[in-house]
């Protein structure tokens, strides 16, 4: 087998690289790559991705109470219409 025969593929996310032999289009080699972060520089990470969760959570939330509240204005609203409708005819 060739070099020319080899497609060599890098993971942007992982860093792994994936050996195909254009040939027969099978994976010849997978070769991940080792990570370089100490166990605190992982639970720093994994604390700060559940910081930036329960904030996206809390916005969320936020936006929703403001929509109840104005579907609630809206729903008392059509009532009161309704009832001066009915009242008047």
């Amino acid at each position: 087998m060739k070099r020319d025969d080899i497609l060599v593929i890098k993971c942007p996310c992982c860093n792994t690289n994936i050996r195909v032999d254009l040939e027969t289009s099978k994976i010849i080699h997978v070769s991940q790559a080792k990570t370089k972060l100490s166990m605190e520089e992982m639970v720093k990470g994994v604390k700060d991705g559940k910081a930036k969760v329960m904030n996206r959570f809390e916005e969320e939330k936020e936006k929703l109470k403001g929509r109840k509240d104005a579907l609630d204005k809206l729903f008392k609203e059509s009532v009161k219409r309704v009832t001066e409708g009915e009242s008047s005819a």
